[in-house]
């Protein structure tokens, strides 16, 4: 959610149309919404309940698609007197979008509950350490002699 509301703001300040796109790319790539909130589902519902949870979520996200498009489209217009956004029409819907993913950001940081068992924590950390013994495995192939000859 930081990469959408960074992302979504600089999307509405960009003026070029360079920038624009790899804003677009850059909050594509980091976004993970929708693969985020199944893992949560599947970890706070179980048979039926889970079930219903999916439907809703992908009903949801699809709503969201329709109502965000309208209301970007009736808010897209430039403000007089208000610096950014008197020169600009694209701000004020990107302004809007940022500040809602700010708001549920601030929702899932102080209202959702945590769904990690401390024994699946541990096993995070095992897997950061794992990550940790790869990058010195690369380091030792990156530094190699015989394989900087090649």
């Amino acid at each position: 959610l930081v990469t959408g509301i960074l992302c979504t703001f600089g999307f509405g300040i960009s003026l070029y149309y360079v920038v624009a796109l790899i804003i677009r790319l850059i909050a594509g790539g980091t976004n993970a919404n929708i693969a985020i909130s199944k893992a949560c589902l599947s970890d706070i519902t179980t048979g039926k309940n889970r079930q219903l949870a999916y439907a809703y979520l992908g009903g949801v996200f699809s709503l969201s698609r329709a109502v965000s498009t309208g209301m970007a489209g009736v808010t897209a217009f430039k403000i007089p007197g208000v610096p950014f956004y008197q020169d600009n029409a694209y701000l004020l819907p990107c302004t809007i979008g940022a500040l809602l993913n700010l708001v549920a950001l601030i929702f899932i940081i102080f209202k959702l509950p945590e769904t990690l068992s401390s024994n699946s924590m541990d096993k995070s950390f095992t897997i950061f350490s794992k990550v940790k013994e790869f990058s010195k495995g690369l380091k030792i192939i990156f530094l190699d002699s015989l394989l900087r000859k090649l």
